[in-house]
């Protein structure tokens, strides 16, 4: 004789129909388990206008670079093309496989400078590092180079900041990167000074420059 549970079971595995079978879910489709009662389901997906980066991969020198592409676009409307046009199905920075070269004409060196000032981590608003002249000056010439024009000011302006700089290397600076602001006064302070001119002022300089100038202070 049958209990009343014994003839449920045998009644629930009579038919093949009625045999329970288990579906496995996918971990990237949502689970009835983990959504709440009548909750709506969101059939579309959308990415965040200000957070979701389209990260690169750049080859400077025998360097790998891998960082958002929306940082480079928001200065220089030469990376913003890059993102609006196709690139060649081989330089698409995809992967290390296919990078963005940047050319013979870029020091990893100087890129990592550049990215330090346009995509620094500022934790917490933390203090930004503090780059040195020659530092600055890589930031200033990739900037000129890619037409960065807020890049370039800020450069300039954290150069002209910096304590001590040899006025011979603030002519050399105005004259590569088109600063004639800089001319006049660096001039003077090199008139005004009691040290004579070294062969490295003079390779910096120029010959005609440096014999001007003692010319001048004669």
């Amino acid at each position: 004789m049958f209990s009343a549970n014994s003839k449920a079971k045998t009644a629930k595995f009579s038919s093949p129909i009625e045999v329970p079978i288990e579906i496995p879910i996918s971990p990237s489709e949502p689970s009835d388990l983990d959504t709440p009662k009548n909750a709506p389901r969101c059939l579309n997906k959308y990415r965040d206008s200000a957070y979701y980066y389209d990260c690169k991969t750049f080859l400077v020198e025998d360097h790998y670079f891998q960082i958002p592409m929306q940082f480079l676009a928001a200065e220089s409307r030469i990376f913003e093309e890059m993102m609006e046009y196709p690139m060649a199905p081989d330089q698409d920075g995809s992967s290390e496989n296919r990078p963005i070269s940047l050319g013979n004409g870029v020091s990893h060196d100087d890129f990592r400078q550049l990215l330090r000032v346009i995509c620094p981590p500022n934790r917490f608003n933390a203090e930004p590092e503090v780059l040195s002249l020659s530092q600055w000056t890589s930031v200033l010439k990739l900037a000129k180079k890619w037409k960065m024009e807020a890049v370039s000011a800020h450069a300039i302006s954290a150069i002209e900041a910096l304590p001590s700089i040899d006025p011979v290397d603030k002519v050399v600076i105005a004259r590569t990167y088109d600063i004639p602001a800089w001319l006049a006064p660096a001039f003077n302070e090199i008139l005004q000074r009691a040290q004579s001119f070294t062969e490295a002022d003079v390779y910096k300089l120029g010959l005609s420059t440096t014999l001007r100038l003692m010319a001048l202070r004669d």
